[in-house]
C-alpha cells in the first residue's frame, strides 16, 4: 500500500499507472483514493484528466494583466455551417432521426471539398475524417453509407490507399481492431492519431458508449466537463481539429441524453428531430441549432431535409434558402466605392448593392463577412464596412512606379521628337550663293557625248536569265 503518499502523489500515481497500462496499481490507487480522500469514481475521474491537461498543455509567461484581444483567434468553420474549427460539437436526436447518416455525409463532404444541404461554400481545402463507431458498430455506419449512395469500396475509405481521407474505428476483432473507449489511455491515443494523420474532423457515435466502456458515467457532470476542456484545450485548439459526439433524447423534452455539460461545454449543438406533414406522415428529419458559437447568420438555424432513395444524398425542403459566399462581389463593390471616393459603406447598403449587381442574398452577404472580416475587410465604425489596407495595397496601382513611368515617357517622347526649321540657315551676308559651274577637285569623268539609251542591247539579243516584259 502507499498510504504514506499526499493526495497529489497519489493522483500522479494513478495517472502513471494508466498510461503504463498496470491496472494493478491502478485500481490500488483509486481505492486509497476513495478511502482516505472520500473521493468518487466521477471526481477521480475529473482530476485525473485535469492532471493530464496540465501536463500536456504549453503555458507562456503573461507579457500583460490583461489579455490582447487583438491576437484571440475568431472562431470559424472546417465546414461552413456545419464543422465549427478547433472545438467540440453535439448532435443529438431520437432513434431513427438519421444522426449517424447526416454526419457520414458531413464528413464525406468534408472529404470531397465540398458542402451539403442548406450550405453552398465549400472547404478551403478537402479534410481528412475520422468516424468512431462504436454505437452501432461498422454494420451501422457501413448501412448509413448505403443509404447516401456512397460507395464503401471509395478509395476515400480504403486503408493504405493514397487517397484515402476518412478512417473508420470499431469492433473488429476479425480485423484486429477493438472498440475504442473515453478512458485516458482512449483519449491518449485518439490525441496521437489525430496529429499523426492530420485529422480535422472525428465523430464519436455515442456519447453514452464510449463512457461507458470507459467505466464512467456520461450522466456526471464534474467527469464529462474535465473530458470535454481537454478534449477542447489540449487536442481541438492546437490542432484546428473538431469532435463531434453523437447522442440520444433525454428525458427532459428537447433536451440531450446525459449530463448538462454535454450541451453546455460544446460550440455548436444540433437537435434532429422528425419532421411530419399535417397528418402525422413522417416527410424527413429538421435540423434545429440550439447553439452554434460560429455563425454569422443565423445561429439558431433550422432546415427540413429528407434522404433521396434513388439518387443518394438530401434533398431540402421546398423554401429553403442556401447560403453561400460572396467574397469578390463584396470586394468589387467596395472596390468600386472606395474609387468614388466613399470610405465605407453600411451593411444594408452592401447588401443591395452585392444584390443588385450580382442577385446574392443578404444572408449570404452577411455569411460571407463574418468569414472576410479582418482579414480582407475591416468595420471602421458599427455596422460599416470597407477594404482593409492590405486589400487596398493588392488593389491600387503602385504610385511611384506609375509616376516615374508617366516622367520617364515624357522624356523619351521629348528626345525623340525632331522638328524641321521654319527656314533653312542661309549665308552670313544674307544674299544667296549662285554657283559658277567651276567644277571642284582634279580627277572628273567627263559626260558622255551620244545618247545612252542607243547603247542598250536589242531585244532579240538579251541575256539568256532575261525574258520578254522583264525591266530592266
Amino acid at each position: 500500500m502507499s498510504s504514506e503518499l499526499t493526495y497529489n502523489e497519489l493522483v500522479r500515481a494513478t495517472l502513471d499507472a494508466i498510461t503504463s497500462g498496470d491496472e494493478d496499481a491502478e485500481m490500488e490507487h483509486r481505492s486509497e483514493l476513495k478511502t482516505c480522500f472520500r473521493l468518487t469514481d466521477e471526481q477521480i475521474n475529473g482530476r485525473l484528466f485535469r492532471l493530464l491537461s496540465q501536463g500536456t498543455l504549453v503555458k507562456s509567461n503573461a507579457q500583460h494583466d490583461s489579455v490582447d484581444l487583438a491576437h484571440v483567434e475568431q472562431l470559424t468553420y472546417l465546414l461552413d455551417g456545419w464543422i465549427p474549427r478547433g472545438d467540440v460539437s453535439l448532435f443529438y436526436g431520437a432513434a431513427g432521426t438519421g444522426k449517424t447518416s447526416l454526419l457520414a455525409a458531413i464528413a464525406y463532404a468534408l472529404a470531397n471539398g465540398r458542402n451539403l444541404l442548406d450550405r453552398e461554400s465549400p472547404p478551403e481545402r478537402p479534410g481528412r475524417a475520422l468516424f468512431i463507431a462504436t454505437d452501432g458498430g461498422n454494420a451501422t455506419f457501413k448501412k448509413a453509407l448505403e443509404d447516401l449512395a456512397i460507395d464503401p469500396l471509395d478509395p476515400v475509405f480504403k486503408p493504405g490507399h493514397p487517397d484515402q481521407r476518412i478512417w473508420v474505428w470499431g469492433h473488429e476483432p476479425g480485423q484486429g481492431h477493438q472498440a475504442w473507449d473515453a478512458s485516458i489511455n482512449g483519449v491518449i491515443r485518439l490525441q496521437q492519431f489525430i496529429q499523426a494523420k492530420l485529422i480535422d474532423f472525428v465523430v464519436i457515435d455515442s456519447a453514452k458508449s464510449v463512457s461507458s466502456r470507459a467505466g464512467w458515467s456520461y450522466a456526471s457532470n464534474e467527469s464529462v466537463k474535465a473530458m470535454l476542456s481537454y478534449l477542447r484545450e489540449i487536442v481541438c485548439q492546437p490542432t484546428g481539429c473538431n469532435i463531434t459526439f453523437l447522442s440520444h433524447d433525454g428525458f427532459v423534452k428537447g433536451s440531450a441524453s446525459g449530463a448538462k455539460a454535454w450541451q453546455e461545454e460544446p460550440s455548436m449543438v444540433v437537435h434532429l428531430m422528425p419532421a411530419t406533414d399535417p397528418d402525422g406522415r413522417f416527410t424527413g428529419v429538421t435540423a434545429e441549432f440550439k447553439k452554434d458559437r460560429a455563425a454569422v447568420v443565423d445561429p439558431r438555424r433550422k432546415l427540413t431535409f429528407s434522404l433521396n432513395r434513388e439518387d443518394g444524398g438530401y434533398d431540402l425542403a421546398y423554401g429553403t434558402a442556401k447560403v453561400g459566399t460572396c467574397e469578390d462581389a463584396i470586394i468589387q463593390i467596395l472596390w468600386d466605392a472606395h474609387q468614388r471616393g466613399v470610405r465605407h459603406l453600411s451593411r444594408k447598403g452592401l447588401a443591395d448593392e452585392v444584390f443588385a449587381a450580382h442577385g446574392k442574398t443578404a444572408k449570404t452577404v452577411d455569411n460571407t463577412l463574418g468569414k472576410m472580416t479582418p482579414r480582407r475587410v475591416v468595420k471602421p465604425k458599427p455596422g460599416c464596412y470597407a477594404l482593409a489596407p492590405g486589400e487596398l495595397q493588392r488593389l491600387s496601382p503602385n504610385k511611384a512606379l506609375e509616376e516615374e513611368g508617366r516622367n520617364l515617357s515624357k522624356s523619351t517622347a521629348a528626345q525623340g521628337e525632331w522638328r524641321l526649321p521654319g527656314q533653312f540657315p542661309g549665308p552670313a551676308g544674307g544674299n544667296p550663293e549662285i554657283s559658277t559651274g567651276i567644277l571642284s577637285g582634279t580627277n572628273q569623268t567627263p559626260l558622255l557625248d551620244w545618247d545612252v539609251s542607243n547603247s542598250l542591247p536589242i531585244q532579240e539579243r538579251l541575256p539568256y536569265e532575261m525574258e520578254d516584259g522583264d525591266e530592266w
